[in-house]
């Protein structure tokens, strides 16, 4: 009986790590940097670890490694792919950007909560892990992710080029 108990513990384990290596992985989230995306505690969600870098979208949640702080991970949204102009405030100062290639512009949705790329600049593609895609706890709000413009949170100035939120 033990030996069964056992060979089935381990079968489960390595279905387990073939999945989240491979497939997705679920993880805990918390902090106000998403809001409202996000509720300040208690997310668990679902990473995509199966995404092709050509397939990102303006309005991704995704998952990446902090450029100066690569053992520690970070999730923010996508507003600006290689190439986009971006238009943003960071202390006080109006700045502009071309996203460069194989970088992408990420932000929080709660601006004044969020240090992003308005701080550390574009994020390589190398350090994005994955897409969030669904939440799954709370099970009240159990479902796929909502995109930005849900929020009105996408601008576009006169020359339809991306304005950050301030």
């Amino acid at each position: 009986m033990l030996s069964k108990f056992l060979c089935i513990s381990l079968v489960s384990f390595f279905m387990y790590d073939i999945l989240r290596n491979n497939i997705g992985d679920l993880i805990p989230v918390s902090g106000t940097s998403m809001i409202p995306t996000l509720d300040k505690k208690g997310n668990v969600l679902w990473l995509n670890v199966l995404f092709e870098y050509k397939n990102l979208k303006r309005g991704d949640l995704v998952v990446f490694d902090l450029p100066y702080k690569t053992s520690t991970s970070a999730l923010k949204r996508i507003i600006g792919l290689p190439g986009d102009q971006i238009t943003y405030e960071n202390d006080g100062k109006k700045k502009q950007l071309t996203v460069p290639w194989s970088k992408v512009w990420v932000e929080g949705d709660n601006a004044d909560s969020s240090t992003d790329s308005r701080y550390y600049g574009p994020v390589p593609l190398s350090l994005i892990k994955g897409i969030v895609t669904y939440r799954i706890f709370p099970f009240s709000k159990m479902g796929k992710i909502p995109k930005r413009e849900k929020y009105g949170l996408n601008k576009l100035d006169e020359n339809n080029m991306i304005i950050s939120d301030e």
